[in-house]
């Protein structure tokens, strides 16, 4: 590469950084104008359509960078993600499998190869790569995530407190390294999921709402909602006689716990949130 070019890479580089991304994809293409196609070029291109979202960009410009440059292992590690997110896992794994084969030590390939061997049907497999992620990189929340999902699900529940390890490792390490708001709502949910398969469903449900504190958009909500029911069914005994209010949302709910408690025998002025409280109200939803 000329070393004028290798200038004007670390422009690039420094721009994409900072988040000026616009100027950044500009500077590429110029460059690539200017000098032909350079693989870290258009690997940079790819990392900036990836961030904006545009995957089929992302694969295309991957795919040229792994074409230009057989050793470069970041491109084919990418390409494998970028794959794995447009339902293409089988293929996926190849490229991955590759880059781990130029270089051993890449946290990410491993990482990126346990999901996309999951996404493929191989959990056993995918189990084997997300402990080698962890191996190489132990703090690496994304990767401590994935292999205590992968575990959990393997077990149908923690008896010995392994996934429970995990999680609390996880959520000290994006604790630490301040990492991106869905990592540290993925760490809190596994977290959540850990303490549910104990049995403990308060902590749980804090820790759920701890992480659509941090991402909205997280798997949390699903997950407290389905935890919620489960507490119920098993902390929640029915007696003989009890009857239960299950109305629509924003329908008159009040008002048939109103009826409800006439029709037993109370008084007109009857208290309803004493005499029909919300289950839901003891979890701390």
């Amino acid at each position: 590469m000329p070393p004028q070019l290798q200038a004007d890479l670390q422009q690039v580089v420094a721009a994409a950084s900072s988040g000026r991304t616009a100027e950044a994809r500009s500077l590429c293409e110029w460059l690539i104008r200017q000098h032909g196609s350079f693989a870290h070029l258009h690997f940079i291109l790819g990392a900036l359509s990836s961030g904006e979202g545009d995957h089929a960009a992302a694969e295309g410009h991957y795919r040229r960078a792994a074409d230009l440059d057989a050793s470069h292992a970041a491109a084919r590690c990418n390409l494998g993600l970028t794959l794995t997110r447009r339902g293409a896992a089988a293929e996926a794994v190849r490229f991955l499998r590759e880059a781990i084969s130029l270089q051993p030590d890449l946290a990410e390939a491993h990482l990126n190869l346990a999901g996309a061997l999951r996404s493929a049907g191989d959990p056993e497999a995918a189990l084997l790569a997300a402990r080698e992620a962890v191996r190489l990189a132990p703090a690496h929340v994304a990767a401590l995530v994935l292999l205590g999902e992968l575990l959990l699900s393997r077990r149908g529940e923690d008896a010995d407190g392994v996934v429970l390890e995990i999680a609390g490792r996880s959520v000290d390490a994006a604790r630490a390294a301040q990492v991106a708001p869905e990592h540290a709502a993925a760490a809190h949910a596994l977290l959540g999921s850990a303490l549910e398969a104990k049995g403990e469903f308060e902590p749980a449900l804090a820790a759920f709402r701890e992480a659509e504190r941090h991402c909205a958009d997280s798997r949390a909500a699903e997950l407290r909602m389905r935890l919620t029911t489960r507490a119920l069914r098993e902390r929640l005994a029915p007696r003989e006689g009890d009857v239960f209010i299950a109305t629509f949302p924003k329908s008159g709910t009040t008002w048939v716990q109103l009826i409800a408690c006439m029709l037993s025998g109370e008084p007109p002025t009857v208290d309803v949130h004493t005499r029909a409280p919300w289950i839901e109200a003891a979890f701390s939803i």
